[in-house]
């Protein structure tokens, strides 16, 4: 409950005292959606880390049994051509990138200078799940890649 009610707004405020590229809430989408429209408008490939997505507690065990929302599987069927999922990620954290969730925080792209210190700042703000989820790079043949 406790991420769903969390606004964003102080970590707008915290945002905003760093270079931030392009930024994004992440609701319906879940972070595939949302990633691919920034790579996609700026021409970059961002690259999330499987280790280092923020997952909620006893989500992986709900997804191993199946409890996937159709919304989630009409986002993978619609998005999975433009993501290249590595072969090391497990089945679960794949469904879980194309999850549509209607609450969520915020995707926010900076230099690598400056992302621990937003990252720092961010949970300082009361985002203690705030966290580095991957990198932006030149663009690959995919415009999304989970590994």
């Amino acid at each position: 409950m406790r991420s769903m009610v969390q606004l964003n707004a102080n970590a707008a405020l915290a945002m905003l005292k760093f270079d931030v590229h392009a930024a994004t809430d992440v609701d319906r989408l879940r972070p595939v959606g949302h990633a691919l429209k920034m790579a996609e408008g700026s021409g970059v490939t961002f690259v999330f880390e499987e280790s280092d997505l923020p997952i909620l507690p006893d989500v992986l065990e709900l997804c191993a049994a199946g409890m996937i929302p159709g919304g989630g599987q009409r986002n993978r069927e619609y998005y999975a051509p433009s993501v290249l999922i590595s072969d090391e990620v497990s089945e679960q954290i794949a469904e879980l990138a194309f999850d549509p969730q209607t609450s969520g925080g915020l995707l926010i792209a900076v230099p690598d200078a400056d992302a621990l210190a937003l990252l720092a700042e961010l949970q300082k703000s009361g985002h203690r799940d705030a966290a580095i989820v991957g990198r932006v790079t030149a663009r690959a043949d995919f415009p999304l890649e989970l590994v």
